[in-house]
């Protein structure tokens, strides 16, 4: 009972203390750059131009990393273009705040020209990342703990943050949207399991639930488009948990459900619905180009096993992840059914890509949206296992080795040892953490 009544508490503690250790003893550069820089571009020129006119941004970044990204992504209407999303930008805001008070009283070394960039802002966004990030994960770890046994949810969420790509973006990359994911994620699944546990109570408000459900999908779609598709799974859930669909006021409490969650849905999305419009004259455009995807020809086996970022090659318990899904208890059968559907769907998007690599990713960067999904996986297995006590010693010793091998790992991309730009031969990939530690 004490274990279950400190659990949430212990879980955070663990997660920041093990962010502060590993920076203090990584001492990683948090300079903006990267996809980090255009997410926070949107702030930074509000806050010191009182627009968005993302063209001295873009200026000094080029000058900076010898890119072409003003003129490469210089809109259909003269404008400086910005291909990523606005959500980033919205959520980092008070933590800006914070950052730009702090540049007040005090000199800090800044290798930029314009101001914004110094190391408060490049702290406040880290730390406003990791606050994020730290909700995610309690919203995740709650959401499994309601579906499953606590010990068995507490290890699986744990797992899921050190043998996934996630802590990379956390100590390295902070200014990257993957953490904030978790956030948005740990949302949905927490709404999504409210839908399988208590159906007919959420609909007894429908209109609230309606808000809700709005305001998350509105905020999967900020921070990462693409992860707007994560919405269907309580959409599905609703459906398939409330079979009364054909008597009418449960028809009625879906209809006003629904239309409640659109409306709302748009509102929430408006910002960057009206950026877009501004910048690139449609409301609805693809700032990457047409060529962005292609489903017609999807990088399926290199997006998951190649030395190339590969999910599987880089994170391969995250297969333990996958594999649990088949194994949950069958009152939660349909809802392992929705997740695999849309774990799948996930990564045939993710591996049409045109960059299905992800650029200079460590794994399979995109995929840290779905860490939810085999945070399940990892709970359903360990729950299966409770009373099989020599293997379920056995998995846990596996995410402990699995762990310290992804720490190896990322150590070994940060210092050079391993290219992130470059696929690179799996056995090599292999090689890196033994490498690191001098073997």
């Amino acid at each position: 009972m004490r274990f279950e009544a400190n659990s949430s508490a212990s879980l955070l503690f663990a997660f920041f203390c093990a962010l502060l250790f590993l920076t203090a003893l990584f001492r990683p550069s948090w300079e903006v750059g990267g996809d980090g820089y255009g997410y926070y571009a949107y702030t930074r020129s509000l806050l010191y131009d009182g627009d968005f006119d993302f063209a001295n941004e873009l200026a000094q970044y080029d000058e900076l990393y010898g890119r072409q990204t003003l003129e490469s992504w210089r809109t259909p209407l003269g404008s400086a273009g910005n291909p990523f999303a606005i959500g980033p930008s919205l959520l980092w805001a008070p933590f800006v705040l914070l950052g730009y008070l702090g540049s007040l009283f005090g000199s800090y070394p800044d290798t930029f020209s314009l101001p914004g960039y110094s190391l408060p802002f490049q702290v406040a966004l880290a730390y406003g990342t990791w606050i994020y990030t730290g909700v995610g994960v309690y919203l995740i770890f709650a959401s499994v703990r309601s579906l499953f046994t606590v010990r068995a949810a507490y290890v699986a969420t744990l797992a899921g943050v050190f043998v996934s790509p996630l802590l990379y973006y956390l100590i390295y990359e902070p200014s990257m949207s993957h953490g904030l994911t978790v956030f948005t994620t740990g949302l949905l699944l927490h709404f999504s399991t409210r839908v399988v546990l208590h159906p007919k109570h959420l609909l007894r408000d429908p209109v609230l639930a309606g808000i809700v459900f709005g305001l998350i999908s509105g905020l999967l779609f900020l921070v990462r488009w693409q992860d707007v598709l994560f919405a269907l799974i309580p959409l599905w859930l609703l459906a398939l948990y409330t079979p009364l669909f054909h008597k009418l006021h449960a028809r009625e409490q879906k209809i006003q459900f629904v239309l409640t969650a659109l409306v709302v849905g748009v509102l929430t999305i408006a910002p960057q619905l009206v950026l877009w419009n501004t910048l690139y004259g449609s409301p609805l455009y693809v700032p990457q180009g047409a060529g962005f995807f292609d489903f017609t020809s999807p990088h399926v086996y290199e997006f998951l096993f190649s030395g190339f970022h590969g999910l599987f090659a880089v994170h391969p318990l995250l297969l333990l992840g996958a594999g649990g899904l088949f194994v949950v208890h069958h009152r939660y059968k349909l809802l392992a059914s929705v997740l695999g559907v849309m774990l799948i769907l996930s990564t045939l998007f993710n591996a049409s890509l045109s960059d299905w690599y992800g650029g200079s990713s460590f794994g399979a960067r995109r995929m840290v949206s779905a860490l939810f999904i085999f945070v399940v996986g990892f709970a359903a297995l360990l729950t299966r296992l409770n009373k099989k006590r020599i293997l379920r010693s056995i998995l846990i010793a596996l995410f402990v080795v699995g762990g310290v091998w992804n720490l190896l790992l990322m150590m070994a991309f940060a210092t050079g040892e391993l290219p992130l730009e470059k696929p690179v031969e799996v056995r090599e990939l292999y090689r890196g953490p033994v490498k690191i530690i001098g073997l």
